[in-house]
């Protein structure tokens, strides 16, 4: 009985994406680097109770293999039912000092999937590029904002 129940807590689904996105905008410093290619492989949801529900995103920055976990709380409900999270730090890298001149370079999307789970996929990812002459006492400026589109 405990084990049925323990089974019902955790429903997992898997959604091959399978989709490259990529970048057409050269970059406005070669200090820090973006990705000039995203693929995004394999979606893995395990839905569970008490807020444990999780998607881990299997994907490659230029044939380089990474993973990242999202944890799935607090959605955004778009018109269509579907539900949205945000992905941040799909690839993260930055040049500079503690409180000095940085440069930075991220880049993120919007994982979109059914409400049950069962579709999920990564969509409208970004990257940006910011910099700023005093980390510690001011926010960057974003040099450029980069937007990748389906291969």
């Amino acid at each position: 009985m405990k084990t049925a129940l323990l089974a019902s807590l955790f429903l997992s689904f898997s959604s091959f994406a399978g989709t490259c996105y990529v970048r057409n905008a050269n970059l406005v410093t070669n200090e820090v680097t973006l990705a000039k290619e995203i693929c995004i492989n394999d979606i893995k949801v395990t839905l569970g109770s008490f807020g444990q529900s999780k998607a881990v995103i299997s994907y490659t920055l230029d044939g380089e293999a990474k993973n990242k976990t999202v944890e799935l709380a607090r959605p955004i409900e778009r018109r269509d039912g579907a539900l949205m999270f945000g992905v941040y730090y799909i690839e993260s890298n930055s040049v500079g000092g503690w409180c000095g001149d940085t440069t930075t370079a991220e880049s993120s999307g919007w994982l979109i999937m059914n409400s049950d789970g069962s579709n999920a996929r990564v969509e409208e990812i970004e990257g940006e590029i910011s910099h700023t002459n005093d980390n510690c006492h001011s926010s960057g400026s974003v040099l450029q904002t980069v937007k990748y589109e389906i291969q």
